[in-house]
């Protein structure tokens, strides 16, 4: 253990004196404690612009929803499409129906095809999920070998 008084009293401690019962911060000079101050205000600075939040580019999607909740905006690549209700599923994607009668019963002839080709039948697996089970191979992927 360390006898402070002993060592402030003996002349060989001597320098040690001040710096045994001045505290730190009281034994800078006054430049070097106003340097170290900005120094950590330009680091503070610095942080700050590294990871301010980053602007809206335009690919980003935004959706805005009104205050009562019945009108909605997404935008996505400086396109926006408006709509009232609720919001729609980004993971519903809609297909585009054919609007000849020409295409509505060629593809009603093809969908007749192919149901008759993979007869599909919907079964329970063991864990009692409704699952399609299909005539031949290929047919859960849209088109029989």
């Amino acid at each position: 253990m360390i006898d402070i008084d002993r060592m402030t009293n003996d002349p060989m401690y001597e320098h040690y004196a001040y710096a045994l019962r001045v505290p730190l911060y009281q034994r800078r000079p006054l430049v070097t404690v106003i340097l170290t101050l900005a120094l950590i205000v330009a680091a503070a600075i610095v942080l700050c612009a590294v990871f301010a939040p980053k602007p809206v580019k335009a690919n980003d999607v935004m959706t805005y929803l009104t205050g009562n909740g019945s009108g909605w905006s997404v935008c996505n690549g400086g396109v926006c499409v408006w709509g009232n209700g609720s919001l729609p599923s980004p993971n519903i994607r809609s297909i585009p129906q054919p609007e000849l009668q020409e295409d509505k019963d060629a593809t009603a002839a093809r969908d007749r095809e192919w149901a008759k080709a993979c007869d599909p039948k919907p079964v329970r697996d063991r864990y009692g999920v409704m699952r399609y089970q299909y005539a031949k191979a290929g047919c859960e992927f849209g088109s029989p070998e």
